[in-house]
């Protein structure tokens, strides 16, 4: 049996890791594993944004308001929005952030008269 020797550090102790996961092109995503207390730095974007709470309960506050998103729930990010995500439970959280391609203005068809 392999047991895991790791430990969290103490809950007074504000941590977090982070780990790119996907980079295709403009389609971006970083899996975050936030310590309770612990938060991830205000960011604005250029592109809109999708948060998944793979585990754990935290609170993403944009737009003047404050979302709880506990596991399995997803949140969509406008873009050009400030993003702060929070931990404020007991224990640690694992988010998913996807910033997704910018959405391309559909090209006006070419017409040929003859």
């Amino acid at each position: 049996m392999i047991m895991n020797t790791a430990a969290n550090p103490p809950n007074d102790t504000k941590w977090r890791m982070s780990k790119n996961v996907l980079n295709a092109g403009e389609l971006n995503g970083s899996l975050t594993l936030i310590g309770p207390g612990s938060e991830l730095e205000p960011e604005t974007s250029s592109v809109e944004r999708v948060i998944y709470v793979a585990q754990g309960v935290i609170t993403a506050a944009f737009s003047a308001a404050n979302h709880i998103l506990q596991t399995d729930d997803t949140l969509v990010v406008p873009a050009g929005r400030s993003l702060e995500i929070r931990n404020s439970g007991n224990a640690p959280a694992k988010v998913l952030v996807m910033s997704l391609p910018s959405r391309r203005r559909a090209e006006t068809p070419l017409v040929v008269l003859n």
